[in-house]
């Protein structure tokens, strides 16, 4: 995640300061409309609904134990859009395999921005901060 304040006059303006020892309520959205609208949701605390795994990374877990990276996990919405689950090597819940089914999960948003000579690429990434977060009990909806 970067936050960068280039041509910004007053930092203090765009840094919205949260009270200590009250949680944020995550806003709860759906990938089409994070995917409509990136700018708005880069870097908020969001809940997607109706959302699983990609049915190939389900043998996976959530990144490397002991490893020193982070990983990419593939996620679906039941409405065929996609997104990534960016998750690191050094979350103590690397280890835990991937949640079968559908649901929803909490994280915050982010976006990957790559430039090449072909153009630019935005990959669409959710930072999960615990599977406490991750309830994707239901039936799978592909």
């Amino acid at each position: 995640m970067e936050l960068s304040f280039v041509d910004v006059e007053d930092a203090t303006l765009q840094v919205i300061l949260q009270e200590p020892n009250v949680p944020i309520t995550p806003e709860e959205v759906t990938m089409a409309q994070v995917i409509e609208n990136p700018a708005y949701y880069d870097c908020r605390l969001v809940k997607l609904n109706n959302v699983q795994f990609a049915a190939s990374d389900t043998t996976m877990t959530y990144a490397v134990e002991h490893g020193s990276a982070t990983q990419n996990r593939n996620m679906t919405s039941c409405d065929g859009n996609t997104l990534v689950a960016r998750n690191s090597d050094y979350a103590d819940f690397a280890g835990q395999p991937l949640p079968k089914g559908s649901g929803s999960v909490v994280g915050i948003m982010t976006r990957y921005i790559t430039n090449s000579n072909t153009g630019t690429k935005t990959t669409y990434q959710i930072i999960i901060r615990s599977t406490d977060e991750v309830n994707m009990e239901n039936e799978r909806c592909d």
